[in-house]
């Protein structure tokens, strides 16, 4: 009876726990590829260079 009421909840806890850290992961990834846009007459890394075609920042 209390896995009807814990499971759901437990799902509940570790999808918004995936989200922040998605959230997290995202504006980390981002802010790597402002700076190496800002930098780019010097030479840029691979991943850099790799972040740049993500173009996850749209704002």
């Amino acid at each position: 009876m209390t896995s009807l009421l814990y499971l759901p909840l437990g799902s509940l806890l570790l999808a918004s726990l995936f989200i922040y850290f998605d959230h997290k992961l995202k504006q980390l990834l981002c802010s790597v590829t402002r700076k190496a846009k800002v930098n780019n007459n010097q030479s840029l890394a691979t991943g850099a260079i790799n972040l740049q075609k993500l173009r996850c920042c749209h704002y």
